[in-house]
């Protein structure tokens, strides 16, 4: 079976994780794709990098303003006057209506919860992280009785 995982999606790497009140270690860390990566090959399936489609087959399935904000959530964080911390975090979630204006403004709209921070490479493990979903979908509608993606960060 074709696999598909590009190495950039092992650049997200949390550092924050909140559950039930407290602030734990964090459970979606670049080992767990590692250890799936490892496993597939041990079954001796067919590993690729995925091929890049670009943001428009991603702009089909999620709303452009929430692929900006996680392109641009980092950047516009760290320019914050004071130190907010390394990672893009809200401690609130305000769904709609909510204007999105500033960076915590879409952070409260786009997270869904503690344990979802943007890092600096968030974005690139995401945006790699569809580019293997796009290549699974493109070989099974190309007739391919199977394939997998295995994609991360998850959401």
């Amino acid at each position: 079976m074709k696999t598909y995982f590009h190495p950039e999606q092992l650049l997200h790497h949390p550092r924050t994780y909140l559950s039930r009140g407290q602030m734990r270690s964090p459970q979606e860390v670049p080992e767990r794709a590692a250890r799936l990566v490892a496993a597939v090959r041990g079954l001796d399936f067919d590993v690729r990098e995925p091929a890049d489609r670009g943001t428009a087959p991603i702009a089909a399935v999620h709303d452009m303003n929430y692929l900006r904000f996680l392109e641009d959530a980092h950047r516009d964080w760290k320019q914050m006057p004071d130190d907010w911390g390394d990672e893009v975090m809200s401690n609130i979630f305000v769904r709609d209506p909510n204007p999105l204006r500033g960076v915590l403004a879409k952070a409260a709209r786009y997270l869904a919860d503690g344990s979802c921070p943007v890092g600096a490479n968030t974005w690139r493990a995401a945006y790699w992280s569809a580019q293997s979903a796009l290549a699974a979908a493109a070989d099974v509608n190309d007739g391919a009785r199977d394939a997998y993606a295995l994609c991360r960060p998850p959401g």
